[in-house]
């Protein structure tokens, strides 16, 4: 909203990647948002299409291809919205890299973010005569820092680490005054609204939480989790026991920690570490 209005719409591109499975209600506020940003009528048969996908746990590849078809229609709706996807899911990526992701090396942001959007936009425009912006705010400007050098040559802008400085709450406020609900995920408590709840750097907190909140997702994860360690023949996780315990039993490092076994934690009591909240990064 802050560079339509220093600039107008006509030249104003809003790129999105899609990973496959995130939330059902981040489908409908990239539609009502961007119909916002750019001062169009909001596409409702679309949003009402989101309402309706087939589910993450049970059928992806139908998931996929409702999600492809509702992307088509939203950029034909929405001229300026580039609502694009690299094909695969996270696990997909795994396993055609051979390696999990985890909360130092995320191979899903590399592969269906990052290197996939950095060469959308250098086939689609030139970095000599584009500014990439970026919508993280003040409360993150060491990301925004990282994500200069990270793009060059691109000249890249956060325009809410600008002032006026405002909260998140405030934006939140405004955005529901113009007609537009915050995703539900926020509601739920989590940090973020990627990936559905399932973010590879997220941390012990943020996973007991998906645990709680949405079961469902949380176990398809962990048997993704069991499928992956059974199909490389390794010993490895999505998350680590950094505990005194863990690293005495290890040889001094941190222990994977499947997503089994941290539910089995939860079931019986056991320790976590409740400030482990992790984080995502995946543009930048």
């Amino acid at each position: 909203m802050r560079v339509r209005e220093k600039y107008g719409t006509e030249n104003l591109h809003l790129l999105f990647a899609d990973t496959f499975i995130e939330d059902d209600d981040l489908y409908r506020f990239l539609i009502e948002g961007s119909a916002l940003v750019l001062d169009l009528p909001i596409p409702t048969g679309l949003v009402e299409h989101t309402y309706h996908l087939p589910s993450v746990t049970e059928d992806l590849e139908a998931r996929k291809r409702e999600l492809l078809s509702i992307a088509t229609a939203a950029n034909e709706a929405l001229p300026g919205l580039h609502w694009i996807a690299e094909g695969r899911d996270p696990w997909e990526v795994f396993r055609d890299v051979r390696f999990i992701g985890n909360a130092r090396i995320d191979p899903c942001s590399d592969k269906l973010k990052r290197s996939f959007l950095r060469a959308w936009m250098e086939e689609n425009f030139s970095p000599l005569f584009t500014t990439a912006y970026i919508g993280i705010d003040w409360t993150e400007d060491h990301r925004f820092k990282k994500a200069k050098d990270r793009w060059a040559p691109w000249h890249v802008e956060a325009p809410l680490c600008e002032p006026p400085l405002h909260a998140k709450s405030t934006f939140t406020a405004d955005l529901e005054s113009r007609g537009v609900k915050k995703p539900r995920m926020y509601d739920e408590g989590f940090p973020h609204n990627n990936c559905g709840g399932f973010c590879i750097k997220a941390g012990m907190a943020h996973f007991k939480l998906l645990a709680q909140e949405r079961p469902e997702i949380y176990a398809h994860h962990e048997k993704q989790e069991a499928e992956f360690r059974e199909f490389l023949g390794k010993d490895v996780a999505v998350l680590r026991d950094r505990s005194k315990v863990a690293r005495d039993a290890n040889d001094g490092k941190a222990k994977p920690l499947p997503l089994s076994e941290f539910r089995q934690r939860l079931i019986d009591g056991g320790e976590i570490d409740e400030f482990d909240w992790g984080g995502c990064g995946c543009v930048v």
